[in-house]
């Protein structure tokens, strides 16, 4: 095999095509390039994923497969830079990369890998604006990262039809987004960094079914990449119980506050972090017309003050919340502005947004935070 080709094109391919690498198990941590009619293939293989990457318009000098470590190969083209580079193989069972003056030998593997790509039967849903990446941005934080409960390191992607809601929670906080995407019905859990890592080149998503139409997989495609993934299996906990419907009132305090103001208190109050407490709290209070955040909800411990906030109604105490949860809740929002609507200092609070998104986060407080 040997080609010539633009050094960022095969790093950005690799690098995409190495997210679901596992480096832990060779046979999921391989990859083969496939050289033919100006066309360079690279697959991917792993225990539940396939990622594919075709690269059109490759001088082919020489058509042929081999497969390596893809370990190795991303770290080969991690910095080719923009300069054509030679590829080729040889009966040493060797890869060469040469770009300019600089040059790589990797050892390939014995065989080549045959790489069949499964049928995408389903149903495919457009995404002109790439709306499953902005799904995915909007809820993947509020996932768990723990193997305890497998279904809660998903994404819970649901569609009626006319529009498809993702939510993911850890069951201390949670996130939800609806957007107007229509053609699904049904639900499946999808592993929620997968979903992230794969979902920024997407353009269409289709939703795999087996003959009974149950869903099977999730395959996205786009920017000349195609993943797909199988779903995860289990019942998702019904978060209609605790995420309340965005334009829901009657809330005895809600807070209008800059939002970037409010995520750089935080980052501010986690530097003073000096015990490195995994549950960092972070107290909300009224102090005049200024929000005050501070460690505990102990001024002396640490604290910042907000002036551009706009409160409406009024309670004696403010919940107390994960730093880290908070942090994470501003700054998945995009937004100049968010609503924070409070109950009472034991009931979740709830994060919005004023636009035309049906986007709303809750976090629960934080009962002991001695």
């Amino acid at each position: 095999m040997k080609l010539l080709i633009d050094g960022n094109r095969l790093r950005d391919a690799v690098k995409h095509t190495g997210l679901i690498l596992d480096r832990i198990n060779r046979e999921h941590n391989m990859m083969t390039l496939t050289a033919a009619d100006d066309t360079l293939t690279i697959d991917t293989v792993g225990s539940e994923a396939r990622s594919r990457a075709t690269l059109d318009d490759v001088n082919i000098l020489e058509p042929g497969a081999v497969t390596v470590n893809g370990s190795w190969l991303q770290a080969l083209t991690a910095n080719l830079g923009a300069s054509e580079t030679f590829m080729r193989t040889d009966d040493t069972n060797a890869l060469t990369l040469e770009t300019g003056a600089r040059r790589a030998r990797m050892r390939t593997a014995p065989d080549t890998l045959s790489v069949n790509w499964p049928d995408q039967e389903g149903v495919a849903i457009p995404l002109p604006d790439h709306e499953i990446m902005r799904m995915a941005d909007a809820v993947w934080h509020a996932h768990a990262t723990n193997q305890t409960r497998p279904v809660l390191t998903c994404i819970h992607l649901s569609g009626d039809g006319e529009t498809i809601t993702a939510e993911a929670t850890d069951r201390y906080r949670a996130a939800r987004i609806t957007l107007p995407l229509s053609g699904w019905t049904g639900d499946l859990l999808v592993n929620a960094d997968w979903l992230k890592r794969m979902s920024r080149d997407a353009d269409t998503m289709t939703i795999l079914t087996n003959q009974n139409g149950e869903a099977t997989g999730l395959a996205l495609s786009g920017g000349g990449y195609q993943d797909t993934t199988a779903v995860t299996a289990g019942d998702y906990p019904n978060l209609d119980r605790v995420i309340p419907d965005k334009h829901q009132d009657g809330y005895p305090v809600e807070l209008d506050v800059n939002r970037a103001m409010m995520s750089n208190s935080v980052k501010y109050l986690k530097s003073l972090n000096m015990e490195n407490r995994e549950a960092l709290p972070i107290g909300l209070a009224m102090d005049g017309a200024q929000l005050a955040v501070s460690l505990s909800g102990d001024d002396s411990s640490g604290r910042d003050l907000i002036a551009d906030v706009t409160v409406t109604g009024g309670l004696a105490d403010l919940p107390v919340v994960n730093a880290s949860y908070l942090q994470d809740a501003l700054d998945s929002y995009p937004t100049e502005r968010i609503r924070l609507k409070i109950t009472d200092p034991v009931k979740p609070v709830v994060f919005t947004v004023d636009d035309d998104t049906d986007w709303v986060q809750v976090v629960v407080p934080l009962r002991d935070h001695s």
